[in-house]
C-alpha cells in the first residue's frame, strides 16, 4: 500500500506523466507488482490511465505539459537520493532536495533563452542548484546565469544526456 500512496501522490502533484514514468517511482519491485499497484489505483479511479498516459483526472489533455514530462525524467534519474520534490514556479518546473543539495529543473524552450538569462541574472539564489534540459546542444550556449550545475537532453523515452562545463 505504500507504493500505492506514494504513486497517488505523485500523479496528484504533478497531474499527468508518462506511465512508465510512474512505473520508475515503485522501486525495486517487479514489473509484474508495478502494473498491479496502478490496475488498483485506476480500478479505484484514483489515476487515469490513456495508452502511455497516466492522469490524475480523466480530461487529461488540458492538464498535459511536455515539459514537465521532461523535468519528470530528470527528477527520477536523482529519485533514490531526493528527499523531498515538488511542483515549481516559473520559469522552473520541479524543486527537489537531497542530503546533500537543492536544485531545481528548467526546461529551456527554445527562443525562451534571453528571458531565462534575464530572470535568473537577477534572481540569484546561490543555495539552488539549476539542471537545464535543452532541446539540442546549440542552445547550452545561448544560457548563461549563475548556478547552472548541468544541462540536460532528454529523449522521448526517458534517456538522459548531461553536459557540464569544465571545472564545474
Amino acid at each position: 500500500m505504500e507504493d500505492a500512496k506514494n504513486v497517488l501522490e505523485i500523479i496528484t502533484t504533478y497531474k499527468v506523466l508518462k506511465l512508465e514514468q510512474l512505473y520508475s517511482v515503485i522501486r525495486n519491485k517487479e514489473k509484474q507488482v508495478k502494473q498491479s499497484v496502478i490496475r488498483l489505483l485506476e480500478r479505484e479511479e484514483r489515476i487515469y490511465i490513456h495508452e502511455d498516459i497516466a492522469s490524475s483526472t480523466e480530461k487529461w489533455s488540458k492538464s498535459f505539459d511536455k515539459s514537465m514530462i521532461t523535468a519528470f525524467w530528470i527528477l527520477l534519474d536523482f529519485w533514490d537520493d531526493v528527499l523531498f520534490n515538488t511542483i515549481s514556479a516559473f520559469p522552473a518546473k520541479i524543486d527537489f532536495i537531497t542530503s546533500d543539495d537543492a536544485y531545481d529543473i528548467i526546461v529551456a524552450d527554445k527562443g525562451q533563452e534571453n528571458i531565462l538569462n534575464s530572470f535568473y541574472k537577477r534572481n540569484v539564489n546561490n543555495t539552488i542548484k539549476h539542471l537545464v534540459a535543452v532541446e539540442s546542444e546549440d542552445q547550452m550556449y545561448k544560457l548563461d546565469f549563475p548556478g547552472i550545475a548541468a544541462f540536460c537532453i532528454v529523449d522521448d523515452d526517458g534517456n538522459i544526456s548531461y553536459y557540464q562545463e569544465q571545472g564545474e
